[in-house]
């Protein structure tokens, strides 16, 4: 029997009501967030061009991809430095970036925000999203079959490749020049299936068409609402 909505539920785009500051490994999906994702506006939409977390997560995973070595180089030394104790001895035991699959890198790069859009509706961007959000992270990425553990330490290097592409967009996301090509909703969409399925073993089926832009339907009486769909997608 379905339950009856409470005050921070919501509904999720394959259909299940769940409450993202509880959230269960169950209550996640690949679906949702590759659905979503390109229709959640960076900035929080205060620029004159759209630019979606879907985009801004493929030009993290290209980013990485282009500066692999150097970064993970940069935060192999930063490990080093955290793990070593006052005598200068290292615990060997300790993993770093460098051990950790380059694919499974660039996936990270994608799955970076995928749990915003599950907190957005709730809790915006406070504090208390810090925390929720890595409850939300924990079950998509142990969902996918990757390790939590591994994400976290990658996290100071996500955190690093996150603000690294926000100086390279800022000149352009408010700007009258098109210098900078920014992608509509399915497109963008495209473009992270595209990544996701070239290093994760579950692959994303892009299924039948959607509008590929963002379209006004006006009713009859003069209103219109935006229509945001976007083909169906499954694994």
């Amino acid at each position: 029997m379905r339950r009856f909505p409470e005050q921070n539920d919501i509904w999720t785009r394959v259909g299940k009501m769940i409450n993202p500051l509880n959230v269960q490994n169950e209550d996640v999906s690949i679906i949702d967030f590759v659905h979503v994702m390109p229709l959640n506006p960076k900035f929080g939409a205060m620029s004159r061009r759209y630019y979606s977390f879907a985009e801004h997560s493929v030009n993290m995973y290209d980013h990485l991809d282009a500066y692999m070595e150097e970064i993970v180089e940069k935060f192999d030394k930063s490990e080093s430095q955290k793990k070593t104790d006052k005598n200068k001895a290292v615990n060997e035991d300790k993993r770093y970036v460098s051990d950790i699959k380059k694919r499974h890198l660039r996936l990270f790069t994608l799955l970076y925000y995928a749990p915003r859009p599950y907190l957005a509706a709730i809790i915006g961007g406070f504090e208390s999203y810090k925390y929720h959000y890595a409850r939300i992270a924990a079950a998509i990425v142990n969902g996918i079959g990757l390790s939590y553990d591994d994400f976290k330490l990658c996290k100071p290097m996500l955190d690093y490749i996150d603000v690294e592409v926000d100086k390279c967009i800022y000149p352009y996301w408010n700007s009258v020049e098109d210098k900078y090509l920014f992608l509509q909703p399915q497109k963008a969409q495209e473009e992270y299936i595209s990544r996701f399925n070239r290093d994760s073993d579950i692959q994303i089926k892009i299924l039948g068409q959607g509008y590929g832009l963002i379209v006004p339907d006006f009713k009859p009486n003069g209103q219109g609402i935006m229509n945001f769909d976007l083909p169906t997608v499954s694994i």
